[in-house]
């Protein structure tokens, strides 16, 4: 049962997802909470919810207290990246991307990020070699696409 309770619970979170219905994700959140072992995609979903809905230390300690057992998934670090990026530890948020784009190095998301990461310390250079590299894993991109374009106006002085 415990397995299929999870695997029930992550499409009903998927579900409530598609429907924006933030009433039924909050249920859900408070449902998983109580679980012994809800499995990883929930455990990275429960934190990335809770950095979104305005707590994202809370999401980065759900995150932390999972590091040994949720280490080697790319998703992990990707959102523990965000996350932390979010409450402005560039270091600590640098170092997640990497690990995410070691485990899966075709991450456009971590990709973007870094090249934030790299813009906000004021190497617009490196910024540009992220967001390029992003565009190359997913060239449709619209935001990496975006924020190559403001880093390269800047560059050039544009407003």
């Amino acid at each position: 049962g415990h397995l299929y309770h999870s695997f029930a619970l992550l499409e009903a979170v998927e579900q409530a997802e598609k429907r924006g219905d933030r009433e039924a994700l909050k249920r859900l959140a408070t449902r998983m909470e109580g679980m012994k072992d809800p499995g990883p995609e929930l455990i990275v979903w429960l934190a990335r919810s809770r950095a979104e809905g305005g707590a994202p230390g809370e999401g980065e300690r759900i995150l932390h207290a999972h590091e040994a057992s949720l280490g080697a998934n790319p998703l992990y670090w990707d959102v523990r990246g965000k996350i932390l990026l979010d409450l402005g530890r560039l270091e600590e948020a640098e170092a997640a991307y990497r690990n995410a784009l070691a485990l899966d190095p075709s991450l456009p998301k971590a990709m973007n990020n870094l090249g934030l990461i790299a813009w906000r310390r004021g190497d617009p250079a490196r910024a540009e070699t992220w967001f390029l590299r992003a565009l190359q894993a997913k060239p449709d991109y619209e935001l990496a696409r975006r924020n190559l374009e403001t880093v390269r106006n800047k560059r050039e002085g544009k407003p």
